[in-house]
């Protein structure tokens, strides 16, 4: 590192030479703490490699303990189901609207495998929106459905 007055030479403002050091000594430290993270990260990810290979999924299958492995964590990904929230969008001519709650739409939160096609997400939503086969908007038979 240079003296005081050394950097005199290229920095004559005494302020300027104060505001260099400080740079330099902020972006070493940002380079330090960087390979921090980096350090602890790689760590974390060694616990959790090690953590999957000695725990015990009760399965009796290799398949489902790698599954399980892979998806450490995820709980989501163990699921079978998710919730779908669908609402119910009614063209008229020209018009795109959103039918309210009022008027018998709104959305709806409802569960589905996770295997579930678009005919079964449908399915759902009619029963949903059409109890009966009749809405507030017109019969389900008047009405084009796409997802």
């Amino acid at each position: 590192m240079m003296s005081d007055v050394e950097l005199s030479n290229y920095f004559p403002v005494h302020g300027d030479r104060l505001r260099r050091r400080q740079y330099l000594n902020d972006s070493r430290s940002v380079v330090d703490n960087r390979n921090k993270l980096l350090k602890t990260l790689h760590e974390k990810m060694e616990q959790a490699k090690h953590r999957g290979k000695t725990d015990k999924n009760y399965s009796s299958s290799d398949e489902e303990s790698s599954n399980m492995r892979r998806h450490y964590g995820n709980k989501n990904a163990l699921k079978g189901s998710r919730i779908i929230e669908i609402g119910w969008v009614h063209k008229t001519h020209q018009r795109v609207k959103q039918v309210r709650s009022k008027t018998g739409g709104g959305t709806r939160k409802f569960p589905m495998d996770k295997n579930s096609k678009k005919e079964d997400i449908l399915r759902e939503a009619k029963l949903l929106f059409f109890p009966d086969g009749n809405s507030p908007k017109g019969k389900i038979s008047d009405m084009d459905f796409d997802i």
